[in-house]
């Protein structure tokens, strides 16, 4: 192996002391050309990555850093960020985690919280918050026109203080006169 100008970039660490093994692997590194990522370092010297890649460390080589992983298929820039994760990673085959985070690497506000199904049914539960006793789960659902089970529905009257079988609901009956 001929030396070449990575010789003169790299030093001997001070505090390391010399061994036949470490003036070896230095030797090894300063005759490689710089800029080579760990990888080709390691092809280079035929030996293993995690070897090469420690050698190459304690010597201060100057490696290239090559992206870790596999490259993504998907078109993150066309993606709809307005969705929540879960729906987006539906859509675009991907876990839900994959688009957090693909969502915070592009330093995107965090998804929001609820569906716009959700969204529409609490407002429908505000505008109507005085009704909201005539009306079954269901039946508020669909005059919400929001696209949510009823479990979703009861968890967000549950949120807003909506009581179904409160005694608010008892004692509206009570006066009315209406006994089921």
């Amino acid at each position: 192996m001929k030396a070449s100008n990575t010789a003169t970039a790299l030093r001997w660490p001070a505090a390391l002391n010399r061994t036949a093994m470490r003036t070896k692997w230095f030797e090894r590194i300063t005759a490689m050309p710089p800029g080579l990522s760990i990888r080709e370092l390691a092809e280079r010297l035929d030996r293993a990555y995690p070897t090469v890649s420690f050698w190459a460390k304690l010597f201060s080589y100057r490696f290239k850093r090559m992206p870790r992983g596999r490259k993504s298929s998907v078109d993150w820039e066309t993606a709809d960020w307005s969705m929540k994760n879960s729906v987006l990673a539906g859509q675009l085959g991907v876990t839900s985690e994959r688009v957090r985070q693909m969502r915070q690497q592009l330093e995107l506000p965090p998804a929001p919280r609820c569906s716009i199904g959700g969204i529409r049914f609490r407002a429908f539960v505000h505008e109507n918050s005085r009704r909201l006793h005539r009306w079954s789960i269901r039946e508020m659902i669909a005059a919400s026109g929001a696209d949510i089970s009823t479990a979703t529905a009861h968890v967000i009257l549950q949120k807003v203080g909506h009581r179904r079988n409160g005694s608010a609901r008892r004692h509206s009956r009570a006066r009315s006169g209406s006994i089921r």
